[in-house]
């Protein structure tokens, strides 16, 4: 008896299971699916970056390009306070502008503090899903300085998107590498595929919550841990900071601008992992460096400029010897120093302007190789 009512319960319980499922396919995925996605939510990138991801169609269709960018805080837009002035959108805008009878989704699935490491992981788990890549670079995170400490910025990030990390990059990252019998990512892959629910557990928080479940608990218990951990520049011009501050910010950068780019540079090494993923996938790309504040960095002479030509130089004959194209405004043709927040983000009014130019510099490379 005892084992016939143990049989009725899981019988009753799975039906359950079957029934909530339904439902939720049924009430409430046409109301995700319309969620907005045209960034990532703020200050939890990484805990919604898989459920944006699964959110891009698998299956190319010739009616509609899918471009994904790659990138972090200057692509993200963290001084940016509209997500339609971000680089991402004024780079659809301009794109669509120019491709009229064909339809065009523009994905940026830029996070803040990325390093290209983060990005090299990230693009192992979209280049299935789009037809082309847009992939943001930092001059400032190739120094030294910076990676001796951090050579990737989110260490779980590998984990989170099921993405395998061989013996070298293990040993690049000071991470353990992927397991020969990985069980976790393929349990994982597994419940993503087949339970509505488990696939759609970050959309259906941000719904509910307006945030992740942990950053909504960290908020109430840990709320001084949250206001930490918050360390972003003022959404205001940059002219208009005092000038102790402007000197500040503008040292804090140069501190990591004065290297020469070695072969043994994190940074490289992972920009070149990812020109070995995107060649091997067939999938066109364009890489281009975040737009700095050149007049505020020549204004206080604390930039070598003959520097940063010599490691953009090195650069680009890397990117383009794969077959990819490399942007780069900042030595020639530099935005003006009052579409910036800081040194490498721009305010609204910068992404408006910076958007656009970057797909006209990008369209003879691009427009012939998107469906």
């Amino acid at each position: 008896m005892n084992g016939k009512r143990f049989l009725m319960r899981c019988l009753f319980f799975m039906l359950t299971l079957v029934l909530v499922e339904l439902t939720g396919r049924q009430w409430l995925a046409a109301g995700l699916r319309a969620m907005p996605s045209q960034r990532l939510p703020d200050n939890q990138e990484t805990g919604f970056l898989q459920s944006f991801i699964d959110r891009i169609p698998t299956q190319s269709d010739p009616s509609q390009a899918r471009v994904v960018f790659l990138g972090s805080s200057p692509t993200y837009g963290v001084t940016i306070r509209d997500s339609a002035n971000t680089y991402p959108a004024g780079f659809a805008s301009a794109l669509q502008q120019d491709r009229p009878g064909q339809s065009v989704k523009v994905y940026n699935l830029a996070a803040k503090g990325f390093l290209a490491a983060d990005l090299s992981m990230t693009l192992a788990a979209t280049l299935d899903r789009a037809d082309a890549f847009v992939i943001q670079l930092n001059y400032h995170t190739f120094s030294p300085e910076l990676l001796a400490g951090t050579p990737i910025r989110h260490p779980d990030l590998p984990e989170r998107l099921g993405v395998k990390i061989g013996a070298d990059e293990a040993r690049w990252l000071g991470v353990r590498p992927t397991p020969v019998l990985n069980w976790n990512a393929s349990i994982r892959s597994a419940l993503r595929q087949h339970w509505w629910f488990y696939r759609e557990r970050e959309q259906l928080a941000l719904k509910w919550l307006g945030q992740s479940p942990e950053r909504w608990l960290y908020e109430r218990f840990f709320p001084q841990a949250v206001a930490e951990d918050v360390d972003e520049p003022e959404a205001r011009p940059f002219y208009e900071l005092k000038e102790a501050r402007q000197l500040y910010i503008v040292q804090r950068y140069a501190k990591n601008a004065s290297f020469e780019l070695s072969d043994d540079n994190t940074e490289w090494r992972f920009v070149k992992r990812m020109l070995k993923q995107l060649r091997q996938a067939g999938k066109p790309a364009v890489f281009f460096v975040a737009p700095i504040n050149a007049e505020a960095l020549r204004f206080f002479e604390v930039m070598d400029w003959a520097q940063y030509q010599r490691n953009l130089a090195k650069l680009r004959a890397s990117i383009e010897a794969e077959g990819f194209a490399l942007i780069d405004v900042n030595l020639n043709s530099p935005l003006p120093e009052d579409l910036f927040a800081d040194i490498s983000h721009t305010l609204d009014a910068g992404g408006q302007v910076f958007g656009p130019r970057l797909w006209e510099l990008s369209k003879s490379y691009l427009e012939p190789r998107l469906p």
